[in-house]
């Protein structure tokens, strides 16, 4: 009786173990998932500001490092 109490007790904190383990790496896949999204949004914002100000100074533009850009933060954004 006694063994098999304390192996339920065991097996109740194992289980609430991995469950927090579980949770856990739920929690540190999300935290990934936003700061990624942070950074292409922030590459994003730094590569439209740069192509504006180029525009003002009467350079040319390379869209395709804004495309390229806006595309990334697009693709983390679907994730998110």
């Amino acid at each position: 009786m006694f063994n098999e109490l304390a192996s339920q007790k065991r097996e109740k904190r194992a289980d609430q173990q991995r469950a927090q383990d579980r949770d856990d790496r739920v929690q540190q896949a999300r935290r990934d998932l936003y700061a990624r999204l942070n950074a292409t949004a922030r590459a994003y914002r730094v590569a439209a500001r740069d192509a504006v100000r180029a525009t003002e100074r009467g350079e040319d533009v390379d869209s395709a490092l804004l495309d390229a850009a806006k595309e990334a933060w697009a693709e983390e954004y679907s994730q998110a």
